[in-house]
């Protein structure tokens, strides 16, 4: 598998940028792998809400950004992946 990256979202001083283990998953999405990557915006940007950023790594070729889910809130949120479809628990509200 080649090396790819993630954009993160930009962050004001002094915070650091970072990368949590609990926002990011693998999935197998119709047979197709896939990096989950659940993306929280600072609330200073113009993109207050959260998105789930879907990668997909085929075997043979490059990674790159298939998807993007935008949620439009904010808080803590879990993935699931049932029957090939994307599950986005918000965990604020249950």
């Amino acid at each position: 598998m080649s090396k790819f990256e993630i954009e993160l979202p930009v962050i004001p001083k002094p915070a650091k940028l970072s990368l949590s283990e609990r926002d990011i998953a693998m999935a197998t999405i119709y047979g197709q792998l896939h990096v989950m990557y659940l993306k929280h915006h600072s609330r200073t940007a113009n993109s207050p809400s959260a998105e789930v950023v879907l990668y997909h790594l085929p075997r043979e070729s490059a990674c790159k950004k298939s998807h993007v889910l935008k949620l439009n809130t904010t808080g803590k949120f879990a993935l699931n992946i049932v029957d090939n479809l994307v599950v986005v628990h918000h965990q604020s509200s249950q």
